[in-house]
């Protein structure tokens, strides 16, 4: 059975670059794999405790986004090398950031 996604999701390969709340400053870096109107999918290199993060995401084709999000699932791929991909729930994010993503998603034709 197919998922009923609440927004639509494009696949995309773009780096991402976030701060886990609550950690001594440590910036981790991904790579965002989808992205729709309520949050998006980055591949880490490792696990990271469930909580809040400040995201910042450099799409193709926009200006820098900066957003706080919620840890919202994640799980390991050590078959591909990687550590895990993680779910990542935007929380506060500007309008204009969140039109920015629509369109982008628009323009891609995502898939609900």
């Amino acid at each position: 059975m197919r998922e009923r996604r609440l927004s639509p999701r494009v696949s995309i390969s773009a780096p991402a670059d976030f701060l886990v709340l609550g950690e001594s400053g440590v910036v981790d870096t991904g790579v965002i794999k989808d992205i729709g109107w309520r949050g998006c999918r980055i591949t880490i290199g490792r696990r990271i405790p469930r909580g809040t993060i400040d995201v910042t995401l450099y799409l193709p084709g926009a200006r820098r986004i900066t957003c706080r999000g919620e840890i919202s699932w994640q799980y390991s791929l050590e078959k591909e090398g990687l550590s895990a991909q993680v779910g990542v729930c935007f929380r506060q994010i500007d309008p204009s950031d969140l039109r920015e993503i629509q369109r982008l998603v628009r323009l891609r034709g995502g898939s609900w």
